[in-house]
């Protein structure tokens, strides 16, 4: 297994993934700012021309979402996503999603407009409803989580990579400062052995 990575991007997920799986791969550094991600021998994994790209064999995937899914499906024996018609998949299904419209989409707005894009492209009415969006599904994020203590119940799933990954971003942002349910969450996913591994360089 090869997985295309970049720190600090969506890469970290299927990383962290394949720590928790503890499976061997080879991790193939893709420099964003050289462009290396533009390069025809990338772009034959990743069409998109972006993070992260794997390769299982004959297979290659991009998003990263899909990615960890095939992991968890294929190696983790159930331990990180239910059965296929257990009843539990349809909330597998519910919070993956989830991690990817309602959380990953105003987090990223968020961060453009507030952060990333120079001055004369942020549009402050877009960090404001970013902000709005994100608070909105924390609100719901919270309640579940107040009683659960992982997104599934009691194991821990592939659902908390995606959806963790999102909240330590967004914590980086200064999003959860007010969010006491969703800080502990993240205090506790980011002690596991498999995140400091995946996010050690």
């Amino acid at each position: 297994m090869k997985l295309y990575y970049c720190p600090k991007t969506r890469g970290t997920r299927p990383r962290w993934m394949l720590e928790e799986l503890a499976l061997p791969y080879e991790l193939s550094y893709v420099n964003l700012r050289q462009g290396e991600q533009k390069r025809p021998e990338f772009l034959a994994v990743n069409p998109m021309g972006g993070i992260p790209a794997f390769e299982d064999g004959a297979i290659r995937m991009f998003e990263s979402a899909a990615i960890v899914m095939y992991l968890a499906d294929k190696y983790g024996q159930g331990s990180f996503s239910p059965e296929l018609n257990s009843p539990e998949r349809a909330s597998y299904y519910q919070w993956m999603f989830f991690s990817m419209t309602s959380l990953d989409a105003p987090i990223v707005q968020y961060f453009y407009h507030s952060q990333f894009y120079p001055e004369e492209k942020r549009v402050p009415s877009n960090v404001m409803d970013a902000k709005g969006n994100f608070q909105k599904a924390a609100q719901v994020l919270t309640q579940h989580l107040e009683k659960n203590e992982f997104v599934l119940g009691k194991s821990f799933s592939a659902a908390d990579v995606m959806i963790g990954s999102n909240l330590v971003f967004a914590k980086g942002l200064g999003l959860l400062e007010e969010l006491p349910t969703l800080q502990n969450y993240v205090q506790k996913l980011v002690s596991r052995p498999a995140f400091r591994k995946a996010t050690a360089n």
